[in-house]
């Protein structure tokens, strides 16, 4: 008995070395021995010899499963957190502004006056073909303020910018005053009086060819670049603090933008300008009158061949101003002279005249019984300052639209005489604008003329 027990001892003790060699065999991969063959083949080889537990087997054992092999994907580059050190404080005294004509008298007639595509300045803050006004891009001012170490630029707008608005507003900085843009600071609409980086970017023309071959004049169709290099990109940059926005406080119908004057290279003199843009936003392709024919770009005026406005719509700008110099009236691009900016000296706000001209049209003769071969139509108009143009706007009987017969400039009395005219109903108006660009419209106007 003591021989057969030694016999059955020396038995498990080779399975279970057997089991334990099977898992380390030199130059192969090592198996996974299941636990229960090596518990079953005991208790086996003990029944067999009378002296183990009979039954069944005995429970199972939770075979381990061999460790899944690590990730080979090449790991995620986490992006830089953007630290900002230096933050804008609030805009001081103006040291040059300018004014911008206003489409508001005129939004619920779906035109505008002032646009001017051949030159550049545009009066465009309408949607495309249907003209919805879009108030919140049509600048009526912008103001620009220097508190080292930045530039604060107020775009003042007729209404306040809607939550989620793909508008940008842009300043467009022209360092050598040859009529090409240099510089572009643009930031999406914000949505609050917190200043932000968020939507902002800085650009430049490293190749000089904004404005294509002709500076503000139309090269339509031309091939330009346009702003083609992105130096600051909502914190990414050399400098992360360089460019911000926010809608002013106490004003949501104002946006301010303020960036470092180094980021422009702190030139002595230059000129500016500011734009409000849905429609395009692409400042790769300004200007936008190299890039969009008269006919593709369409028109805001009602009565011209291409009226409405088409690809080009939902943008506005300005005409631009000095910094650091009295303009002279002839550099390419500058608003028209007077009205002359706050001196760069003074650090106090000039007044600003925002009260609208009056003005009003009669024609003559008024009777319908009478033989008419001609109308005269008469405007007068007046001004706390001075009255600039005067505008008549004739639709003869049968004719589609409203048409300008007239333009009067310095003066505060403007005829036309008109006709003959087909028999039957038509209407006129008058606009009267003054040197600050208040624009007032007097009301429409019938006639009638009798069939001859």
């Amino acid at each position: 008995m003591r021989a057969r027990g030694r016999s059955r001892l020396t038995l498990i003790v080779s399975l279970l070395a057997l089991a334990g060699l099977a898992c380390s065999l030199p130059g192969q991969a090592a198996p996974t021995v299941d636990p229960n063959i090596v518990a079953l083949a005991v208790q086996q080889t003990l029944q067999a010899s009378g002296e183990g537990p009979s039954g069944p087997p005995p429970a199972t054992i939770p075979v381990a499963t061999e460790a899944p092999s690590p990730p080979t994907d090449t790991p995620l580059v986490p992006t830089p957190t953007v630290v900002h050190v230096v933050f804008p404080a609030n805009p001081g005294g103006t040291t040059s502004f300018m004014t911008d004509r206003s489409s508001a008298a005129l939004a619920g007639e779906r035109r505008s006056i002032g646009d001017n595509l051949d030159t550049n300045l545009l009066e465009r803050p309408f949607t495309a073909n249907v003209m919805d006004y879009r108030g919140y891009l049509d600048i009526n001012r912008g103001e620009l303020s220097i508190g080292a170490p930045w530039i604060y630029v107020t775009f003042y707008l007729e209404q306040a910018p809607p939550a989620g608005t793909p508008a940008f507003y842009g300043v467009e900085v022209d360092i050598d005053i040859d009529g090409r843009g240099d510089w572009m600071i643009v930031g999406a609409a914000p949505p609050t009086t917190d200043w932000t980086t968020n939507g902002v970017r800085v650009l430049r023309d490293t190749n000089n060819d904004v404005g294509a071959a002709h500076p503000m004049a139309s090269d339509a169709p031309s091939g330009g670049n346009g702003y083609d290099e992105l130096v600051f990109d909502q914190g990414q940059g050399s400098d992360p603090d360089a460019a911000w926005i926010r809608l002013a406080p106490g004003s949501a119908t104002q946006v301010q933008v303020a960036f470092k004057y180094m980021v422009i290279g702190s030139p002595n003199t230059w000129t500016w300008g500011v734009w409000a843009d849905e429609g395009v936003n692409k400042p790769e392709w300004l200007d936008y009158n190299d890039h969009f024919t008269a006919a593709e770009a369409g028109s805001p005026t009602s009565g011209t061949s291409n009226y409405p406005i088409k690809a080009l719509a939902a943008v506005d700008n300005s005409c631009r101003w000095a910094v650091g110099f009295t303009p002279v009236g002839t550099e390419p691009g500058i608003c028209p002279v007077p009205p002359t900016p706050t001196p760069t000296s003074t650090p106090t706000t000039a007044p600003v005249d925002r009260q609208p001209p009056s003005v009003q049209v009669l024609h003559a003769p008024a009777s319908i019984f009478e033989f008419i071969t001609s109308v005269t139509f008469t405007a007068t108009a007046g001004d706390n300052v001075a009255v600039t143009r005067i505008r008549i706007y004739v639709q003869g009987p049968g004719e589609g639209s409203p048409t300008l017969v007239q333009t009067c400039s310095n003066t505060t009395t403007c005829t036309f005489t008109g006709g003959p005219y087909s028999g039957g109903q038509g209407s006129y108006f008058a606009t009267a604008e003054d040197a600050a660009l208040n624009l007032a419209t007097s009301g429409t106007k019938t006639f009638w003329a009798a069939a001859s």
